[in-house]
């Protein structure tokens, strides 16, 4: 009986870690957003939050597995992130995610950035689990503003990165 109740839980908390949705059950890889750059940058302008990846040039044959991100908090009220993240690919004028992201679970952890704070997250590119080509990518990452309750709106920002071949 303790299993099955432990084994609900962690199902239960695997589901709402990844705010699993009905178009994100399989493995296929589908559309995340259309390209539209200027959003990225219209969120960091008006919204005041930005993300920025530390290296936003990766060479392909020298790929670590984990890179870091700082999300900085340029607005006048908290805002509430967590480790959630995924990363997309750029697929001619779609942003794609790349599949394997589905299956990951993150801790359940809230962090809240103060106005002017910053945060610095590792996230790890999974190279052991796909096979990067040469171009566009971007992490992409969410963040909560105090009014959430009532608007229940996610917020996202995006680094943008790129995957080179120096031997080329």
């Amino acid at each position: 009986m303790k299993k099955a109740v432990l084994n609900v839980c962690i199902i239960f908390c695997m589901i709402s870690c990844n705010h699993i949705n009905k178009s994100e059950t399989n493995n296929i890889a589908e559309p995340s957003h259309k390209v539209e750059n200027s959003i990225a940058i219209k969120d960091s302008l008006e919204n005041g939050v930005s993300l920025v990846i530390i290296s936003d040039k990766l060479d392909i044959s020298e790929l670590e597995e984990s890179a870091k991100v700082l999300m900085t908090n340029n607005t006048n009220e908290k805002i509430t992130t967590g480790e959630h993240y995924f990363i997309e690919h750029l697929n001619g004028e779609e942003w794609i995610k790349l599949p394997f992201f589905n299956e990951i679970a993150f801790h359940d952890i809230g962090y809240q950035l103060s106005p002017s704070e910053s945060k610095e997250f590792y996230v790890n590119l999974y190279s052991n689990k796909y096979t990067y080509e040469t171009g566009q990518y971007r992490v992409v990452k969410y963040y909560l503003k105090k009014d959430y309750q009532q608007t229940k709106t996610e917020n996202y920002i995006y680094a943008p990165f790129t995957i080179e071949s120096k031997n080329i």
